[in-house]
């Protein structure tokens, strides 16, 4: 699916019609043309219009195919490595780890120290990283549901 095809089953289910969708941000002529393939939109609009709506990022790009982001990938492989005890694929995760979430590397260290049977040092981290802490207030989405989850 391309850009313009998911802005316009976006907007769809949003019941909004085109003015609504852009309002404030580009012309109804030019997203008109967005949703018909004709022009291209920047990366900065399209983000005001998804966040205008409240449609997270991820998810607008999720319905483009398979474009799965890298952090379910990083997810799927710490699990298992975590599952089969296996300290040395949790460092290499670490060590060759591209993250945008710095919690994930925090979270690495903690399951190390966890199979390693360093409890201590695990709760020295969190105690070090107030940030670190998923838990507090109301935000359970599906990233802070995976590190509770393995907690």
């Amino acid at each position: 699916m391309l850009v313009g095809e998911r802005l316009k089953e976006v907007r769809k289910s949003l019941k909004l019609n085109k003015t609504q969708m852009v309002s404030g941000t580009i012309s109804r002529s030019f997203y008109s043309r967005v949703e018909k393939n004709e022009n291209m939109i920047n990366a900065r609009d399209l983000m005001e219009i998804m966040y205008s709506h409240e449609v997270p990022m991820v998810k607008f790009c999720q319905g483009l195919g398979n474009t799965r982001p890298q952090i379910y990938a990083y997810h799927e492989r710490i699990l298992y490595a975590y599952l089969k005890k296996d300290v040395d694929a949790l460092n290499d995760i670490y060590y060759k780890g591209n993250f945008a979430d710095l919690r994930i590397k925090s979270f690495i260290i903690l399951l190390i120290s966890k199979l390693e049977g360093q409890t201590e040092e695990a709760k020295k981290i969190i105690q070090q990283d107030p940030s670190y802490n998923c838990l507090q207030g109301n935000n359970w989405n599906e990233e802070n549901l995976w590190f509770t989850f393995l907690s």
